[in-house]
C-alpha cells in the first residue's frame, strides 16, 4: 500500500473538515468492512512454510532422521515431529 496526498483525492470541502481533526500527519483509512485474510495470506509466509512442510515430509519418507532434518532446517527434532503428524492423517 502506498501513501497518497489527500489534497490530490477529496475534494476542498471535505479536505478542510478532516483538518479539523487531524491538523496534519499521517493517518490510516481503513477500508469498510475488510474480511480480515489469513495469517501469512498477503506476503507468502503461508506458502512459504507449506512448501518447507512437504519438503520435510519428502525427507522424511527418503529416509532422512529427525536429527538430521533438525539441523538442516534450524528446528527443534519435537518441531519437526509436529510437522509430520500435521500432515500425515
Amino acid at each position: 500500500m502506498k501513501y497518497q496526498n489527500a489534497g490530490d483525492l477529496l475534494p476542498p470541502a471535505l479536505l478542510r473538515e478532516v483538518r479539523k481533526y487531524v491538523p496534519s500527519g499521517l493517518m490510516y483509512v481503513p477500508r469498510d468492512n475488510e474480511i480480515p485474510r489469513p495469517w501469512g495470506a498477503h506476503n507468502g509466509t503461508r506458502s512459504y512454510y507449506a512448501i518447507r512442510n512437504a519438503d520435510i515430509c519428502a525427507a522424511y519418507a527418503e529416509g532422512a532422521s529427525l536429527k538430521e532434518l533438525a539441523e538442516k532446517y534450524g528446528l527443534s527434532e519435537k518441531t519437526i515431529r509436529r510437522i509430520l503428524y500435521q500432515v500425515k492423517p
